[in-house]
């Protein structure tokens, strides 16, 4: 299903830009694990449907107008890589920031089941070759 897994992408940032949480909490699965780079939390880990809504409400308090831009998504066996630009500006300060990131998603049964964002597209291609994530990292 490598087609509509990059598809699937796509979607979840259009969500994401469309501010649509629901479709987003759709494409993922109710025990996701995610690993955001635009995020602080205890551990750096995010749970299930919770920790999405978690990550959407901390990142639109933070970056109002916060925006992805898919550059390139491409399917690496039962994950994708996608090289995305994220921008917005702060919401206290009005500083802009752009950030272009690798995400790698796992995805099974049409759910994104893990997630993390790398600064390096060769580290994100390992991670993606990876047969299982390790752990939470």
């Amino acid at each position: 299903m490598p087609d509509e897994d990059t598809e699937r992408v796509r979607r979840s940032f259009e969500a994401i830009n469309q501010r649509d949480l629901e479709a987003l909490i759709a494409l993922t699965d109710p025990e996701v694990i995610a690993l955001p780079r635009l995020l602080t939390v205890e551990g750096g880990v995010l749970r299930g449907h919770a920790g999405v809504r978690t990550w959407w409400e901390s990142i639109l308090a933070a970056f109002p107008d916060f925006e992805a831009t898919v550059i390139d998504v491409s399917s690496v066996g039962s994950a994708t890589v996608c090289n995305v630009l994220f921008r917005g500006r702060g919401a206290e300060s009005d500083a802009p920031f752009l950030d272009a990131v690798w995400v790698v998603t796992r995805w099974r049964a049409g759910k994104a089941v893990w997630w993390k964002s790398f600064i390096d597209r060769a580290e994100a291609l390992r991670a993606a070759s990876d047969v299982q994530p390790r752990g939470d990292g």
